[in-house]
């Protein structure tokens, strides 16, 4: 199998690491919306997700003719102009103070330049992602729950129970979900 269409690891944070999806919580959906959209039109599986309060990891597995490169590419454009549409709504000034960009051809820019995508080429390492993804909320200073499966918006819980709480997941059975 090709390296494109092997599970890949996604990361990628809000610019400055503004904490948009703690401040902003309705733009969690955004992201929700967005991978709904990939999987409901046959771009890729979504295994494993979370969604921090500046930042998301996920692991996802690209369906040819796509790649991770484009699921990257089109996932991070889609989302980062839905939350500049919905903070332009609902607060501008909070856009303007946090985004405004100083690159020419765009007037703001929701994410970090870097971020990545990371063909998963190893089972042990598509597993050792999973759970630094599930594990992500009860850690450092992103610790805002005591155990994986409490933290609403990850696939923790869909692992802990072997039944997907949001329609877009696919859970991996050889996955083990210990925490």
């Amino acid at each position: 199998m090709s390296r494109d269409y092997l599970p890949h690891f996604f990361t990628t944070s809000i610019r400055g690491f503004v904490p948009v999806f703690e401040l902003y919580p309705q733009a969690v959906f955004l992201i929700v919306d967005c991978l709904e959209f990939l999987v409901k039109n046959g771009r890729c599986s979504v295994h494993a997700f979370v969604v921090m309060k500046d930042h998301f990891h996920i692991v996802w597995q690209p369906i040819a003719p796509y790649t991770g490169k484009s699921l990257h590419h089109s996932f991070k454009s889609k989302v980062g102009r839905d939350i500049r549409d919905l903070l332009l709504e609902i607060n501008s000034d909070f856009l303007v103070a946090n985004f405004a960009s100083t690159s020419g051809n765009r007037r703001h820019q929701i994410w970090k330049i870097s971020s990545s995508n990371r063909p998963l080429v190893h089972d042990d390492i598509l597993q050792q992602k999973i759970r630094y993804i599930h594990l992500n909320p009860t850690k450092g200073s992103y610790a805002v729950v005591d155990s994986p499966e409490k933290y609403p918006w990850s696939s923790a819980l869909a692992y802990a129970q072997q039944h997907s709480n949001f329609t877009f997941l696919t859970i991996l059975d050889h996955v083990n979900p210990i925490f």
